[in-house]
């Protein structure tokens, strides 16, 4: 399900302290990667050639948390608490 927000007037976000941040289809093969990275470093994975598919799948399910698609959806925005 697809949170819809009303639309703001221009620079009424910086008034309510609200960060806009953009994330990407690109950002989260990035994420994958780190976590990969991150579990081979820990010892739970080896390097090996198999690696590939498990960052697809953790990619995957990133992507499909935050509604992103390579051809309809590349890209999304998250509002965040500047105080935060």
């Amino acid at each position: 399900m697809r949170i819809q927000y009303p639309k703001l007037p221009k620079g009424s976000l910086n008034q309510l302290n609200i960060n806009v941040m953009k994330i990407t289809y690109d950002d989260t093969r990035d994420m994958a990667i780190r976590c990969i990275d991150k579990m081979i470093s820990d010892r739970l994975l080896n390097e090996n050639e198999h690696n590939f598919e498990i960052q697809d799948m953790i990619q995957d399910e990133i992507n499909e948390l935050l509604g992103l698609d390579i051809d309809d959806n590349f890209e999304i925005e998250l509002l965040t608490n500047k105080n935060k």
